[in-house]
């Protein structure tokens, strides 16, 4: 089980990486999961990754750490469930929008969390 929570935390830090370097890729994956209900696969995603984590947790170095990541892996998921397939698009769009030239500076966060949980685990 560590060597997924490992994974998982390389997966985030490699998109993180991806954010920083190529902006313009981040927004073709954000397209991608707009169209259609892909959205929900980004939910699905979330929710393993929650549910790995949080299985795995009482292996972990940093227990604590890594339960409330996974819950909010979890809780991220599941929001895009409850919000449905139009708001959560609307929630992309508005990311996009916002986020614009501060994108490569924001992909500094999963850099960070995806080593933090390579070393939690």
């Amino acid at each position: 089980m560590l060597i997924l929570v490992r994974l998982i935390g390389i997966l985030i830090a490699v998109f993180g990486i991806a954010l920083v370097l190529s902006p313009k890729t981040f927004k073709k994956v954000m397209t991608y999961f707009k169209e259609g209900n892909r959205i929900y696969w980004a939910g699905i995603i979330r929710i393993v990754f929650g549910g790995i984590l949080l299985i795995a947790s009482p292996h972990c170095r940093w227990t604590a750490f890594i339960v409330i990541v996974g819950i909010l892996f979890l809780l991220a998921g599941g929001v895009i469930f409850v919000l449905g397939l139009k708001k959560s698009k609307d929630i992309l769009d508005i990311c996009e929008k916002k986020l614009g030239a501060m994108m490569p500076l924001a992909g500094l966060i999963p850099v960070t969390l995806g080593i933090l949980i390579i070393f939690a685990a």
